[in-house]
C-alpha cells in the first residue's frame, strides 16, 4: 500500500494501484530465488514498482508512453512540486532543468505530456449521472466534411445549370433560391416577363 501511494493521482485510482502492485508482488514471489543472495521484500519491491508503472502507462493515459519515459516524467512532476513549495512559486523551465541537470527540451516535454486527460464520459462525482458532455456547450459550427459536401453540391449544380438556357438556369435559380432568397413563380414571372405558366 505504501508503494501505490507514492504514485497517486497519476490517472489510476488507489485501489486500482494497490491491485496492480498485488499483480508485482505475486510476479515477485514466484520468480524469486534465495540462491541470489538477495532478501525476498527487496526483490518484490521491484516487481510492485513495475507493474504500478506498468499500469499507469498501459491505462491511465490517453497515449501510451514507454516506462522509462513515464519515469522521468514523474521524476520532472515530483521535482516541480518540491520546487514549487521551496521557492513558494511555481519554478521555470530552466530551474528545473538545472537542478536535474537535464536539457530544457526535456523538461518542457514533460510538463507537456504530464497534462491529465479526461474523458468527456466520465462522471462529473461519484453516484452522478452527468458528465462533461452534458455540460460543454458543443459548437455549431459546420463540421468541415458538411462544408464540403455543401461545396461539392454547389459545383454540381452550377455545372448542370450551365446545360440549360439562361432563361430556364435564371428560373431554377430564383424558384429554388441558389445564391439567393427563393421567389414564387408569380414574382419571377412579373421579374422575367413572362406568364406564370410559362415559368413553369
Amino acid at each position: 500500500i505504501s508503494i501505490a501511494k507514492q504514485y497517486q493521482n497519476q490517472g489510476l485510482s488507489l485501489s486500482d494501484l494497490i491491485n496492480e502492485g498485488n499483480f508485482g508482488l505475486i510476479k515477485g514471489i514466484n520468480r524469486f530465488d534465495e540462491r541470489k543472495g538477495f532478501k525476498c521484500i527487496s526483490y518484490c519491491v521491484w516487481w510492485i514498482r513495475q507493474s504500478i508503472l506498468q499500469a499507469i502507462s498501459d491505462k491511465a493515459r490517453c497515449v501510451r508512453y514507454p516506462t522509462n519515459k513515464l519515469a522521468f516524467y514523474n521524476k520532472v512532476n515530483k521535482t516541480y512540486s518540491k520546487l514549487e513549495q521551496k521557492l513558494k512559486m511555481p519554478p521555470s523551465i530552466k530551474y528545473i532543468s538545472d537542478y536535474l541537470n537535464v536539457s530544457e527540451k526535456d523538461v518542457e516535454e514533460a510538463l507537456i505530456n504530464s497534462i491529465k486527460h479526461t474523458s468527456l464520459d466520465a462522471p462529473l462525482g461519484e453516484g452522478d449521472n452527468s458528465n462533461l458532455y452534458d455540460v460543454i456547450k458543443i459548437d455549431e459550427s459546420p463540421k468541415t466534411d458538411h462544408s464540403l459536401e455543401k461545396e461539392s453540391l454547389q459545383q454540381d449544380i452550377k455545372i448542370l445549370l450551365e446545360t440549360l438556357s439562361e432563361r430556364e438556369s435564371q428560373i431554377i435559380t430564383l424558384h429554388y433560391g441558389l445564391g439567393c432568397f427563393s421567389m414564387n413563380l408569380e414574382k419571377i414571372a412579373y421579374l422575367l416577363k413572362l406568364t406564370r405558366e410559362r415559368c413553369r
